[in-house]
C-alpha cells in the first residue's frame, strides 16, 4: 500500500535524556572548599598524548551502524557544536543523514587537538549542546501489508574518556589572610626617619596562575590619626607575553610608593614593564617610608595572598621561587611627632 507521510519528529524521550547525560561533565568536577573553578575553554590532546589503554576511544566520538529498516526514509541530525576543530582543518561534529534500507552510516569524530568551548548564551562550560532529532519527513512510502515487523531504527555509540592538553579556566581560591600585629614604634627611635627604606620582593615563577598577594600596613600616629601604607603585587601569568615560560618580577616599596618590574622572559637584560604606584592621598595612603616617618603607636600588618583571574590549567603546573630584601642606607632625618 502506498501512503503520504507529513513530516514528523519522532519523540525520543529516556534516550535523549540519557545521551545528554553522558555529556554533561560538571557533576565530575572535584567540588574544592573554599574554590570557585570555571572552566572556560579546554584544549584537547593530540593522539599522541593519550595512553595506549585508552586510544581506542580517547578523545573519539564514533558511531557505527547508524541504520533503519523501515520502509521508509528516515532522517538524522546530531550536531555537538561545542567541539572547534583546529586552524589545521577537521570536521564539525555534526550528521545530517537521510536513512534508507541500503544506506548504512559509520562515522569517527576524532577530536585530537580540537577546543572545547561554551555556546552562547554561557560563558563557561559545565556540559555540552546537542541537538538530537529523528524525523520521517514528508514522503510517500510503500508499506507492505501484513503482520510482519515493519523494521526498525538503531545505532551504537561509543563516547570515550576526553583527555586534554590544557583549560582556560577562571579560578578564584584565598591562599592566606592574616594579621601581624607590630610593636609600637621604638622610643629609643623618636624623632628618626629613614628616607632610603626600601623593602625589595623578588619572584621568578613558571605557574600559569594569577596570584595576588596584597600587605597592608595601618597605624596610629601620635596624634591619634590613622595612616596606611598599602602594596599590591600581582603576578602575571607567563602566558600573558607569547613565548614566555618564566616571568621574573622585582617588586621595590619604598618613598615613591611602589615600583614592579617584569622581565619577560626572566633573563632578560631589561624591564618589559614597568608599574609605578604612588599612594592615594586622598584614602590618608602614604608611602613605607612616611608611614615609619610618622612614629606609629601601634601598627598591623594586614597580609592576603589569593589566586583570582583567568589562567590556564597544565598537567605541568610550573614552580614559583621568591627572595626578600630590606635595604636601609645610612642616612635619617629628624622628624616631629605628627
Amino acid at each position: 500500500i502506498v501512503v503520504s507521510m507529513d513530516s514528523t519528529n519522532l519523540p525520543l524521550g529516556d534516550q535523549i535524556d540519557q545521551f545528554k547525560s553522558q555529556l554533561n561533565f560538571s557533576s565530575n568536577m572535584p567540588e574544592m572548599e573554599g574554590t570557585t573553578l570555571d572552566i572556560i575553554s579546554g584544549k584537547m590532546d593530540l593522539s599522541s598524548a593519550i595512553p595506549s589503554s585508552d586510544i581506542t576511544y580517547g578523545n573519539k566520538l564514533v558511531i557505527n551502524n547508524l541504520e533503519s529498516s523501515f520502509p521508509w526514509d528516515l532522517k538524522f541530525y546530531l550536531y555537538i557544536p561545542n567541539f572547534k576543530p583546529p586552524s589545521s582543518g577537521g570536521d564539525s561534529v555534526k550528521i545530517d543523514e537521510v536513512l534508507t534500507t541500503d544506506n548504512i552510516i559509520n562515522k569517527t569524530f576524532e577530536l585530537y587537538g580540537y577546543t572545547l568551548e561554551p555556546e552562547e548564551p554561557d560563558t563557561t562550560l559545565s556540559s555540552l549542546v546537542c541537538s538530537l532529532a529523528v524525523i520521517i519527513p514528508a514522503q510517500k512510502a510503500t508499506i507492505p501489508l501484513g503482520s510482519e515487523s515493519l523494521g526498525g531504527f538503531g545505532m551504537n555509540l561509543s563516547f570515550g574518556s576526553m583527555f586534554f592538553e590544557s583549560f582556560d579556566a577562571y579560578i578564584y581560591q584565598e591562599l592566606t589572610a592574616d594579621t601581624l600585629d607590630i610593636v609600637g614604634y621604638p622610643p629609643e627611635m623618636t624623632g628618626i626617619g629613614f628616607p632610603g627604606l626600601e623593602f625589595e620582593f623578588e619572584f621568578e615563577y613558571s605557574v600559569s596562575l594569577p596570584l595576588g598577594i596584597n600587605i597592608n600596613m595601618v597605624g596610629v600616629s601620635p596624634s591619634g590619626e590613622e595612616i596606611k601604607s598599602p602594596l599590591t603585587i600581582d603576578l602575571f601569568p607567563p602566558e600573558t607575553w607569547p613565548n614566555v615560560s618564566t616571568v621574573k618580577s622585582i617588586i621595590r616599596w619604598n618613598k615613591l610608593g611602589s615600583t614592579t618590574e617584569i622581565y619577560a622572559p626572566h633573563d632578560s637584560a631589561e624591564p618589559d614593564t614597568t608599574i609605578i604606584t604612588i599612594p592615594d592621598q586622598t584614602s590618608n595612603e602614604v608611602s613605607i617610608v612616611d608611614f615609619f616617618a610618622a612614629m606609629p603607636l601601634e601598627a598591623v600588618a594586614q597580609v592576603n595572598a589569593k589566586i583570582k583571574g583567568n589562567a590556564t590549567i597544565r598537567d605541568k603546573p610550573g614552580s614559583i621561587d621568591g627572595a626578600f630584601k630590606l635595604k636601609l642606607p645610612f642616612l635619617v632625618t629628624m622628624n616631629a611627632p605628627a
